[in-house]
């Protein structure tokens, strides 16, 4: 994935994690959600599919590995 569509979607990752803050760390739930946790979660609400979800991720932490040696 180019850098622009993969900085973007860190992005997209980060206000998703901002929109739903009330409920990943509300009063209903007690338990702080970490980034890696929410990663996931970000990618089953986009695809509403496991295996989209997951072929997604995938795909994301390969991008991510690949740019981390990169820069």
């Amino acid at each position: 994935m180019e850098w622009k569509r993969f900085k973007d979607k860190i992005f997209d990752i980060y206000y998703h994690r901002i929109r739903h803050a009330a409920e990943l760390n509300g009063a209903a739930n007690t338990n702080y959600c970490t980034l890696n946790e929410h990663i996931i979660i970000y990618f089953v609400d986009e695809t509403k599919t496991r295996a989209k979800a997951e072929e997604k991720l995938v795909n994301c932490l390969i991008n991510l590995k690949y740019y981390y040696d990169f820069w």
